[in-house]
């Protein structure tokens, strides 16, 4: 039994085995089929891929890719099996590269589509318009990016060209005498023409634009006009001309014929309308007035049009062209262009039409002096176009052209004025001389317009000629110039250099000429700061002078500035042409200069010091021997003592300005109201003065993160010069204000960032010119009693907190101070901590300092405040000391240690060791020197609290109270 039922197992397992498998071979079956469909939907993306012209990209989350099509693989010069798994870094140039990076990874975080226009090589000139799209993981999250660039070149270069045409037309559009209105495909007016507004009785364009053309039509017509807009609209018709009654801004109404056609603003783009209006109130009933009206559009038509077509050489004849096509169509029977000489005393026939059997006076006329038709100028002068309809009825003073006319047998005539900018270069004539005409408002019209024609036409040629004229003039002045002129193109190879810079260089003229690359010029370490300095120059920005090192043939080099600007050709860089200039004996002079400054200055600063401490010193030693004379105490010995005191710390006072522009002096920061400083600081300044202060302060003014007593100082220093400069009297105006620098408006020599501008303004006699560069320094001074430090001072508190400060003044208009402060928007000021008590806190304290008297003293202040005190020399012997009283279970409740201890160790080495016997320890540093490192920021080396030397008692007990109350 147990063998058949063992038996039977197998046979169920056997059959069990036999299914699985008969499963697993279809599953494998379906399988194939999908990786089958998938490989060739593979190939055919691949295939769809490799045949766009687009440049197509697939890449990992690292950037690294993953597909390339045929475009990209071009654009790269690579295989696909070179560049799969390869990032930008590995086949761009790294200025490239890192943009393209930098999209990808923005991509990438962001989960957005990213289009951006970029450069992928730096050789064939060519831009692309990129657009980058996230792979979403499972997560959602993407995993990659696929990347399409189409290549924009050539539309780059329509846009040059179309910004070009856009500017003619443009200049066409505005001095047009015939009202043109711009209508999009709403209705509304957006864009109108001086002569349209006239017309329609308003004053300024913005009171038009936003209107539809229903708004300045006549009721009466509006109908007619919805149909007619209609049918444009729709393409039933390709333009409408028509006539009808607009309304004016009064309310009075005008007839109009109006020729309306479409445009369209690009192949795909919106459709707009151009509306030309010309006024025909007073002829509308006259057909022969309409026809008149529709040949006048045909006409200015084809002038306007066919002048754009010409060429520079074709002008003249388009000038002798278009005084027949006016002639014949006015019906006058001769028409001329007169110009005037260079030096304006003569004018003469430059171009001259005649109807048949009309005798020509082109001869006649050529050198006519000025002088002769002086009425003619002075009424152009005064009035613009002159009309002439009778010349027997010419005044007396226009006697003379009255015989000119009389004697070329004119009746009549117009004199339009051709006009250059604001210049007029010449005179248009159109002579009746058949018969008297009585010239039409429209006739004049027709006739200033094609006289403006023919000006604009002539100003193109003399602009290209002038121009022409130029560029040689700028090949000899170049030749002349002692300094290098080198222009370069896209690739860097020189296409022209001078003569100087064939000495100056010295390569030779073969040299030059093969395929010699700019770089050549310069050390090797300059390499990639010129490549940048040259791309970003080609991008449009301008650097002005810009100091390298160059390197003549035979290796020596020399220091030189290069000024350059790009060369353009249609809009687009082509090159760039440079000046090179050798600034190797300007350095000499300047640091020769430079030394014997620094020499002058630190014998003034000496002396200066040496004048403020001698009177500072006599003041001490005066009233501590007053005081040795009145020893018996009372009032008089203390007011003396007191006395000497403030005389101390005038010369603390003293220390703290020479440290502040020395490598000490380093502001100790807080978060500040500097709204709130300024007016404190002006309002005590000013106290007891004749001289008023006007804030314009913004009310959302940003904080500061600053020293607020240095920054105080500077403030009071200003304003205080200011008073002074007005001594009977006046007004300060102070101003602050935010204001954001960023790399394109950097107005001072600063960071782009966030900054405060303040400003302090006296209306005194203001600083002489060859003062104002000397103002900052020290000690100078024009102040009978001034000691020179206070802007010194000034000036080096600003440039310690990252900031800046100017000045400019006028003769008797005063001076104007600016200063410049990193700002902290967002953050908040602290509160005041309010004004401080004569309780003080005592303990027992340790005192360490170098100076035997000075702590003799301490301990005295000290102890008289109830405190018990022990001394120390240096720090080894404080430690011992602490370290003694740890033991002993009487512990120093505060350790007060000077920073510097000469030959010893002093408080920066002493408090890690003190703060290792006990990590709880309090301590304060002292010093004479205001030291950025340790006194600016105590807390970082492990003190709890500061104070600067020399102090008075308050001071010191102030300090000591505030760390034992901690």
């Amino acid at each position: 039994m147990p063998d058949k039922q063992a038996g039977k197992n197998s046979a169920d397992e056997i059959s069990i085995l036999r299914e699985r498998a008969e499963k697993l071979e279809n599953e494998l079956g379906r399988a194939r089929l999908e990786l089958d469909s998938l490989s060739r939907q593979l190939k055919l993306s691949n295939a769809v891929l490799d045949n766009i012209t687009s440049v197509a990209t697939v890449k990992d989350s690292r950037g690294c890719y993953l597909l390339v099509n045929k475009a990209a693989r071009q654009v790269i010069g690579k295989s696909a099996e070179q560049i799969i798994g390869g990032t930008p870094f590995d086949f761009y140039p790294r200025e490239i590269a890192e943009k393209i990076h930098r999209d990808d990874m923005e991509v990438l975080r962001s989960g957005e589509t990213l289009t951006t226009e970029e450069t992928l090589s730096l050789d064939d000139g060519k831009h692309y318009y990129t657009t980058k799209v996230p792979l979403p993981g499972d997560d959602g999250k993407p995993e990659g990016l696929v990347g399409l660039a189409v290549d924009i070149t050539g539309l780059k270069q329509a846009r040059d060209a179309l910004r070009e045409s856009e500017a003619l037309l443009n200049a066409l559009f505005s001095n047009s005498v015939v009202a043109i209105v711009l209508i999009d495909s709403a209705g509304k007016i957006i864009r109108i023409n001086r002569q349209a507004i006239n017309l329609l009785g308003y004053e300024d364009e913005s009171e038009v634009l936003g209107m539809t053309a229903m708004d300045v039509t006549h009721p009466d017509f509006v109908q007619a006009h919805l149909e007619l807009r209609g049918k444009l609209v729709k393409g039933e018709i390709d333009f409408y001309k028509t006539e009808k009654q607009y309304l004016r801004k009064d309310g009075s109404s005008f007839w109009g014929e109006v020729y309306v056609y479409p445009i369209q603003a690009a192949p795909e783009g919106e459709k707009l309308f151009v509306g030309l209006v010309v006024d025909i109130t007073q002829r509308k009933t006259t057909s022969l007035a309409l026809q008149h009206r529709a040949d006048l559009e045909r006409l200015l038509g084809r002038i306007s049009s066919g002048f754009l077509k010409l060429g520079v050489n074709e002008i003249e004849r388009g000038i002798d062209m278009t005084l027949r096509d006016i002639g014949e169509f006015t019906g006058v029977d001769r028409s001329c262009v007169y110009r005037f000489s260079h030096d304006g005393l003569r004018i003469n026939t430059t171009h001259e039409w005649c109807r048949q059997g009309i005798t020509s006076h082109q001869d006649e006329l050529k050198g006519l002096p000025v002088e002769q038709i002086s009425w003619t100028m002075k009424n152009i002068s005064e009035r613009g176009t002159t009309v002439i309809n009778d010349v027997d009825e010419l005044p007396p003073e226009a006697e003379t052209e009255k015989k000119v006319c009389l004697r070329e047998g004119i009746k009549s005539l117009v004199i339009v004025p051709l006009v250059s900018g604001v210049q007029v270069i010449g005179l248009a004539g159109f002579d009746s001389v058949r018969t008297r005409r009585k010239w039409s408002a429209d006739d004049v019209t027709l006739l200033q317009l094609v006289g403006d024609t023919i000006a604009n036409a002539m100003e193109r040629k003399r602009v290209i000629k002038a121009l022409r004229e130029s560029e040689e003039r700028f090949r000899e002045m170049a030749e002349m110039l002692p300094q290098s002129i080198l222009e370069i193109d896209l690739n860097g190879v020189v296409t022209y250099h001078n003569r100087n810079a064939v000495t100056q260089l010295e390569y030779s003229p073969e040299d030059f000429k093969r395929d010699f690359n700019v770089l050549d010029l310069f050390v090797p370490e300059q390499h990639d700061a010129v490549r940048d300095y040259m791309f970003r120059l080609l991008q449009g920005e301008y650097f002005g002078l810009m100091q390298f090192t160059f390197r003549r043939k035979d290796g020596s080099t020399f220091p030189a500035l290069i000024n350059a600007v790009p060369l353009w050709e249609d809009g687009v860089p082509v090159g760039a042409r440079s000046v090179v200039v050798d600034i190797s004996e300007r350095q000499q002079l300047e640091e020769e200069r430079r030394r014997t400054t620094n020499l002058e200055s630190v014998g003034l600063l000496a002396g200066g010091i040496a004048h403020d401490f001698n009177n500072i010193l006599a003041s001490i030693m005066g009233y501590i021997n007053m005081a040795q004379i009145a020893e018996g105490g009372g009032k008089d010995f203390k007011e003396y003592l007191v006395s000497a005191e403030r005389a101390a710390m005038r010369a603390k006072g003293l220390t703290q300005q020479l440290l502040t522009f020395s490598k000490g002096g380093k502001p100790v920061k807080s978060i500040v109201s500097v709204a709130r400083l300024i007016i404190n600081s002006a309002n005590l300044s000013l106290i007891g003065s004749n001289v008023k202060c006007d804030f314009a302060i913004d009310d959302a003014l940003w904080p500061a993160e600053i020293d607020e007593g240095q920054i105080g100082q500077v403030l009071n220093n200003i304003i205080i010069n200011a008073k002074q400069a007005m001594p009977g009297g006046g007004v300060i105006k102070i101003g602050a204000r935010n204001l954001i620098l960023d790399e394109g408006k950097r107005m001072v020599p600063l960071k782009k960032g966030d900054y405060l501008q303040i400003s302090i303004a006296d209306s005194g006699g203001g600083i002489p010119k060859e003062h104002i560069d000397k103002i900052f320094e020290p000690y100078f001074t024009t102040k009978a009693n001034g000691s020179g430090l206070g802007l010194a001072t000034s000036y080096s508190i600003v440039v310690k907190h990252d900031g800046y400060i100017d000045v400019e003044s006028l003769k008797e208009r005063g001076a104007k101070f600016f200063i410049y402060l990193p700002a902290s928007p967002g953050r908040q000021p602290g509160e005041d901590e309010g004004g401080s008590s004569d309780v003080y806190v005592s303990g027992r304290i340790l005192l360490m300092d170098d100076e035997p008297e000075l702590l003799k003293v301490m301990a005295t202040v000290l102890e008289f405040y109830g405190s018990t005190v022990e001394v120390s020399v240096d720090g080894d012997e404080a430690l011992k000391k602490y370290k003694a009283a740890l033991e002993q279970g009487r512990p120093f409740d505060l350790v007060v240690m000077d920073l510097t201890i000469p030959g010893g160790m002093g408080g920066r080495e002493t408090i890690a060791g003190l703060l290792k016997l006990d990590p709880d320890a309090r301590v304060i540093v002292s010093s004479g020197y205001s030291d950025n490192a340790v006194l600016a920021r105590y807390e970082s080396y492990g003190f709890s609290g500061a104070i600067s030397k020399p102090y008075s008692h308050k001071q010191l007990m102030e300090t000591v109270s505030k760390v034992l109350s901690a």
